[in-house]
């Protein structure tokens, strides 16, 4: 086994840039590869050493373990199988791909390679998530009634389809905290950049989840709602409300944290390991699900569609390392 894992991230925009910056510091960003020549420079300017590239078959041909996409979400099944059948051990930022028949294919590609793909759902490594889930699932807000969350951004990005971009964020939250598979999802588009879910799941809990972008301000938000207290998750203040039906609120804040670092390392360690991901493909499959059930309500005028097999978080299966 060689001692370094060496990455090729693929796309060197706004993000892309940003995990450039927590690979190199884990020391392992080895290419970078880019279609447009400024992103190069720009790599090339700041990680001394790293190769730049706008070609990806050079990318994939280079002695890499593994490859790490932060380019549009349409790309991302494409570009995800063509890194498993070179090889590679994938890091593809969410949602894994912009369908679910694309999503299925990809997870079937995965399974055949046994390498590592793990998708970049960041939540998943917030220590203020991680305390929400503990509340929950450890009964401290009794049966859970309802789950809404609110994930408003005031950036016009115009063109930029907010259920696929934004919530896939929320979407996997929601299935990483609340143990009943999702049945049948209802969407309505207020308008072109903005979209609200309403979510049944099957133990009878109910969910929203709304995003915005052009929104009057910022807000990130989540709320579950039990028989015995509320939770209020505030990811922009770094705060946990508990609001007991009987008793005193009791607030839990959170320092600023780098769950970026925590998640590329995560990814590291189960190239290195062989696994499993903390956040695999299997997982980024029943997001897709849902936001697919979604697009289909939205485009039939925010009619109930099924989620099908019923969304829900599944274990991960381990992967063969880097050799």
């Amino acid at each position: 086994m060689r001692g370094r894992m060496r990455v090729a991230l693929i796309g060197h925009g706004a993000w892309g840039a940003r995990l450039a910056s927590a690979f190199d510091e884990l020391g392992v960003l080895a290419v970078v590869c880019d279609v447009a020549a400024p992103a190069r420079e720009a790599a090339r300017a700041r990680f001394l050493g790293v190769t730049t590239t706008s070609e990806l078959d050079a990318a994939l041909a280079d002695d890499v373990d593994a490859i790490a996409l932060a380019t549009p979400s349409e790309t991302h099944a494409e570009l995800v199988v063509a890194g498993l059948a070179a090889g590679k051990h994938v890091f593809c930022e969410k949602p894994l791909a912009s369908s679910l028949a694309d999503a299925l294919r990809v997870r079937e590609a995965a399974r055949r390679s046994r390498r590592v793909v793990q998708v970049g759902h960041l939540l998943e490594f917030s220590p203020a998530v991680a305390a929400l889930r503990e509340r929950v699932r450890g009964g401290g807000v009794g049966a859970v009634e309802r789950y809404a969350s609110e994930r408003l951004q005031t950036a016009d990005r115009g063109g930029v389809d907010p259920l696929w971009d934004l919530l896939a964020h929320d979407a996997g939250l929601l299935l990483g905290t609340l143990d009943a598979p999702v049945t049948l999802v209802s969407a309505r588009a207020p308008r072109a950049s903005a979209i609200e879910l309403s979510i049944e799941l099957a133990d009878g809990a109910r969910a929203s989840l709304v995003a915005s972008y052009g929104a009057p301000e910022r807000r990130r938000v989540t709320r579950v709602i039990g028989a015995c207290a509320e939770l209020v998750l505030d990811e922009l203040a770094g705060t946990l409300v508990e609001l007991p039906r009987v008793g005193a609120a009791r607030t839990m804040a959170f320092a600023p944290d780098s769950a970026l670092h925590r998640e590329l390392g995560a990814f590291a360690e189960a190239v290195r390991t062989g696994g499993p991901s903390p956040v695999d493909v299997d997982h980024a499959v029943e997001v897709v699900r849902i936001l697919h059930a979604a697009e289909r309500s939205r485009a039939l005028g925010g009619a109930p569609v099924s989620v099908g097999q019923g969304a829900r978080a599944v274990a991960p299966e381990p992967a063969r390392g880097f050799a």
